[in-house]
């Protein structure tokens, strides 16, 4: 009898454990639940998977471009043939580069152009990319290449290499053709006042006249596009 007791007090304690333990586990649940649903946040577990899956894709985005960017620099250096029908070709592709690119691979083209040990062709096509991009990395890209007197190497910038000065010419008329015109002009103030080459800072004014007089010539076209409709009511 007095086993019997026992036996049941036992059971009766054990059942009341696994309810304390039922209802607890319910309420971590029905509050992360909640919490999910106020937040309007994923579980922690698909996040971190969702953030693994983007930077693989990012990384594979990153592969494939530079790929496709050695194959067309060693396509566009055989090139001997300078026809009209060539050069468009040479800019499609150029264009479908720059269409490729991503933030991050406006900082693999700048250590490209930036590198005195790879080939003029690569340096150049990067330079044409990076042109051609016309976003805020690319922009920055070509300002900093500007701006640096060294490569990424430590070497400093020999300005009697006909092109080490060409790419930093090219690059100028990148900045110069960015389409805000309010950012492409304060990015070549501030690399007139960086900048101490005769030749640079020449090819700086030169090219922030020509932004200016293009200004101008847009503001006197609407002012007489506006006269016009005017006379025309």
């Amino acid at each position: 009898m007095i086993i019997l007791r026992y036996t049941f007090i036992t059971f009766l304690i054990a059942s009341l454990f696994f309810v304390v333990f039922d209802i607890s586990q319910r309420t971590q649940l029905a509050r992360l639940a909640k919490l999910n649903q106020k937040t309007n946040r994923e579980p922690v577990v698909q996040v971190v998977a969702d953030a693994v899956k983007e930077s693989v894709v990012e990384k594979n985005e990153t592969v494939a471009f530079i790929e496709q960017f050695k194959e067309e620099s060693l396509q566009i250096s055989k090139i001997q043939n300078d026809s009209p029908l060539v050069k468009n070709k040479i800019k499609s592709k150029i264009k479908d580069l720059a269409h490729m690119m991503t933030p991050k691979d406006s900082d693999l083209l700048y250590n490209i152009i930036s590198n005195e040990k790879n080939s003029g062709a690569q340096r150049a096509l990067a330079m044409e990319v990076l042109s051609a991009k016309n976003d805020t990395s690319s922009l920055i890209a070509l300002q900093n290449f500007v701006a640096s007197g060294t490569s990424v190497n430590g070497t400093k910038w020999n300005r009697r290499n006909e092109l080490e000065t060409v790419l930093r010419a090219q690059a100028v008329e990148g900045i110069a053709s960015y389409p805000q015109k309010d950012i492409a002009l304060s990015t070549l103030n501030y690399l007139k006042n960086k900048v101490d080459a005769r030749f640079l800072v020449d090819r700086i004014g030169r090219a922030t006249a020509k932004i200016k007089k293009q200004g101008a010539s847009t503001e006197t076209q609407s002012v007489e596009e506006s006269t016009l409709e005017k006379l025309v009511e």
